[in-house]
């Protein structure tokens, strides 16, 4: 017989089943308490990494010790070494819905949001104190503890991290193996990342916060068009969220939350925390309260998905443009002329780069041979002309905005053919000079 069941009998044969293993509600044969029986999946018996994972599951809920997670009452884990054993963890059965079934695909209320997430945020404080990182969290392994708002479990620490003691040091996870989980995929625990950080808890918090206002999982935290999760599905907020005074401080939550750098995210909870507590601004006179304001409403802009378009747009351009001028200045050195000019600037709101220059005479200033030369974005494309003396341009480059170098490459051989008709302007001016 194995060993829970001297104690312990099960009270229905109905099973909740996830990735590490299975739990199965439990009542103690001597003073009827109920319990919640995780059982490694028979599959795993033999598998080395998983029953380590279960043995570092057990350690970060004694290190917790009931504190927003469920209390270990037995488990004979220590003898995750001996494949011939297999693993149970009897924990405190927790009554309540999880997160997934408390939301039902419906957004909450923002303050029913923001309580969840302080209770959440309040627990993983206690587990990176510990040096305890969760790494998969998601709804469903989240127990709104008797539909308390307040009162939130974090529970299956599966895929846990905390500091190994001696007897695991030379256990290594598979270097194929992905950390995390469909909810919201992150790049430090795609296949081959060994990385353990509470900054990824804090960003699947922040997922978590994002499910919860709009019924909906975030996934990944860029698209391929590279919007955040808030932009890509922004009409999936409700009118009450969108229109309450703290969404634009909410949003910029987001802004940091979502971020793929890892440097660039909250770096805490307690950072986390207070910016979710700084939504509204404290009572009283404020006189810099419109300024922070603005300001942040620019910086939302600036942060937008349009913004970032336009700020790619910017630096084909300037590369191109530059790469022009470069060019030409190089074949201008040493021939007894010089160039001048203004440019590359860049008009049109992001979308044209222009360049005004002329050659001249080394020592003169005059005559001038003046050109123009501009690459502008059109639709889908890229434009690239030239006008000599005010002319009518001429369109040298058309081409796919994607497709930068073919860009670049136009650029460098226009350059010497532009040349040669300036010295041609130029030649037919000093004629009549000389």
């Amino acid at each position: 017989m194995e060993t829970w069941k001297e104690s312990w009998s099960p009270v229905s044969t109905t099973c909740d089943s996830g990735g590490q293993g299975v739990v199965t509600k439990v009542i103690h044969r001597a003073n009827r308490s109920i319990g919640a029986l995780k059982q490694l999946h028979p599959e795993h018996l033999g598998n080395t990494e998983r029953r380590f994972r279960m043995q570092q599951e057990v350690n970060a809920l004694l290190a917790l010790d009931g504190h927003g997670v469920p209390k270990v009452v037995e488990t004979n884990v220590s003898q995750w070494r001996d494949k011939g054993k297999s693993l149970y963890i009897v924990m405190d059965w927790v009554d309540g819905p999880t997160l997934s079934q408390f939301v039902g695909g419906n957004p909450l209320p923002l303050d029913n949001a923001l309580v969840i997430t302080r209770s959440l945020l309040d627990t993983l404080g206690r587990c990176h104190a510990l040096d305890v990182y969760h790494r998969d969290l998601k709804p469903d392994n989240i127990i709104v503890k008797e539909g308390v708002l307040e009162s939130v479990v974090l529970v299956d620490f599966g895929m846990s991290w905390t500091k190994r003691d001696d007897s695991a040091s030379d256990f290594r996870t598979h270097l194929g193996q992905e950390i995390g989980n469909r909810f919201l995929r992150l790049p430090e625990h795609v296949p081959g990342r060994h990385m353990h950080d509470p900054r990824s808890d804090l960003t699947m918090a922040v997922g978590l916060l994002f499910y919860m206002l709009t019924g909906q999982a975030p996934r990944t935290l860029r698209d391929v068009n590279g919007a955040m999760p808030h932009e890509l599905m922004a009409d999936r907020f409700p009118d009450s969220t969108t229109q309450d005074p703290r969404w634009p401080r909410l949003r910029r939550v987001l802004n940091v939350g979502f971020q793929e750098n890892i440097d660039r995210r909250f770096p805490a909870c307690r950072d986390l925390m207070e910016r979710l507590d700084s939504l509204t601004p404290p009572a009283g006179l404020n006189p810099d309260a419109e300024l922070n304001e603005e300001l942040g409403r620019l910086n939302d802009l600036l942060g937008s998905e349009r913004a970032r378009e336009l700020t790619s747009l910017k630096e084909v351009l300037s590369e191109a443009s530059s790469k022009y001028l470069a060019s030409h200045q190089r074949r201008v050195q040493g021939t007894g002329f010089v160039s001048g000019g203004s440019g590359p600037n860049i008009v049109e709101g992001g979308r044209a780069s222009l360049i005004n220059f002329f050659i001249v005479q080394q020592g003169s200033s005059e005559p001038q041979a003046r050109f123009s030369h501009r690459i502008e974005v059109l639709e889908h494309e890229v434009v690239a002309t030239v006008s000599i003396e005010n002319n009518t341009a001429e369109t040298y480059y058309r081409g796919p905005l994607s497709d930068k170098d073919a860009l670049l490459e136009a650029v460098e051989l226009r350059v010497p053919v532009v040349l040669t008709a300036l010295f041609r302007v130029m030649r037919n001016k000093l004629q009549s000079i000389y």
